[in-house]
C-alpha cells in the first residue's frame, strides 16, 4: 500500500512539473515604500523660447568658403590639398552650377531673379548637396543674389 501511494505521489509530481523535494516558496512580504526624496534646490524657472529662422550663406554652411574660422591653419600641405579637393568637390561644383544657372536665367529673362520662387526655379535642375537634417532647407536671397541655407532654432525670449 505504501509503495502504491509513493508511486501515485511520484506520478503526480512528474505530471505537475513540481519538485517534491523543494521547500515551499516563501510568500513575499510587503515592503514599505521608499522614503520621499529630500527637498532639493528649487527647480530652475523655465526660459521662454521662440522659434527663429536663421539664414546663412550656402557656401559657408557647406564649408566651401569659410573665412576666419577659429584655429584655422592656412598652410597648404599636400594632404590638405587632397582632402579639400576630395571632400569639398561636390559642394564646390554644385555652387558653381548655381552661379551658372543664375547667369543663364538672367540672360534668358533679361533680369536677375527678383523673388525666392524665381531663384529656386532658376536652379531647380542643379543637384544640391544634402543638408544635415530636415530642419535645414535651401532658399534664394534675391538681395544678395545667392543661395542660402535656412534652419529653425530655438532662442530664448528677452523680457
Amino acid at each position: 500500500m505504501r509503495t502504491l501511494s509513493m508511486c501515485v505521489l511520484a506520478a503526480t509530481v512528474l505530471l505537475s512539473g513540481c519538485d517534491a523535494t523543494a521547500p515551499p516558496a516563501a510568500t513575499p512580504t510587503a515592503t514599505p515604500p521608499p522614503p520621499p526624496p529630500p527637498p532639493g534646490p528649487a527647480a530652475a524657472p523655465t526660459v521662454a523660447t521662440q522659434e527663429t529662422v536663421i539664414r546663412d550663406s550656402a557656401s559657408q554652411v557647406l564649408g566651401v568658403d569659410a573665412p576666419n574660422q577659429k584655429g584655422a591653419d592656412y598652410t597648404w600641405s599636400y594632404t590638405r590639398v587632397l582632402f579639400t579637393n576630395y571632400f569639398g568637390i561636390k559642394e564646390t561644383v554644385a555652387l558653381g552650377q548655381v552661379k551658372q544657372a543664375l547667369q543663364i536665367y538672367e540672360s534668358t529673362h533679361g533680369h536677375k531673379p527678383k523673388t525666392n520662387e524665381e531663384g529656386m526655379e532658376a536652379i531647380k535642375d542643379v543637384p544640391l548637396p544634402e543638408l544635415p537634417d530636415e530642419n535645414h532647407w535651401y532658399e534664394f536671397d534675391p538681395e544678395k543674389q545667392e543661395l542660402i541655407v535656412a534652419h529653425k532654432e530655438q532662442v530664448p525670449v528677452q523680457p
